[in-house]
């Protein structure tokens, strides 16, 4: 019951669909964030799907956002994947302080599944894409395998069925 309640705090918002992205300009440069992306975009990679185009194309930046000042976000949310001209992901300042290593990278490629592969949530709990951050995953000290064995069956579930690819307004 515990696992239950404490997964359920964390939970992951994802693919809201903006009109147009807020944004003063269009970063390509993921900052602090950057070796999340490229580690990513490896397992896709070894996984056998083109990378190519993905980061140039799907994901323009990746940034903070103050407690509670996220229209449309349930206030539990610590990410969210913002799609539209351009694809944001956005991190709750006050999750990315307090969190692991691994915790923080399971809801960054949680948000690229979204922002990238166009991916929705998943009913499984053991999926990269389930909406809550797993307990294993939050009370994680060190970087756990664990993010990378879901990252790489996601990666597989979706060369074995790709989801529709987002549509980029240019």
């Amino acid at each position: 019951m515990l696992k239950i309640i404490l997964i359920s705090i964390f939970a992951i918002s994802c693919g809201i669909e903006t009109e147009k992205m807020p944004l003063t300009s269009v970063n390509k440069d993921f900052g602090k964030y950057s070796t999340y992306v490229e580690h990513f975009l490896e397992i896709a990679s070894q996984a056998g799907i083109d990378t190519k185009n993905l980061k140039s194309n799907r994901l323009t930046l990746i940034t903070s956002f103050e407690d509670n000042k996220l229209e449309g976000l349930d206030k539990l949310a610590v990410g969210a994947c913002f799609t539209g001209e351009y694809n944001t992901i956005k991190i709750k300042k006050s999750f990315e302080e307090i969190s692991t290593v691994p915790s923080l990278k399971w809801v960054l490629f949680h948000e690229m599944g979204h922002c990238i592969f166009n991916a929705k949530h998943s009913v499984d709990v053991e999926s990269l894409m389930t909406p809550y951050l797993p307990l294993e995953v939050y009370l994680a000290k060190d970087t756990s395998d664990l993010v990378e064995q879901k990252a790489e069956q996601f990666m597989q579930d979706y060369l074995n069925e790709p989801a529709a690819p987002l549509v980029i307004n240019r």
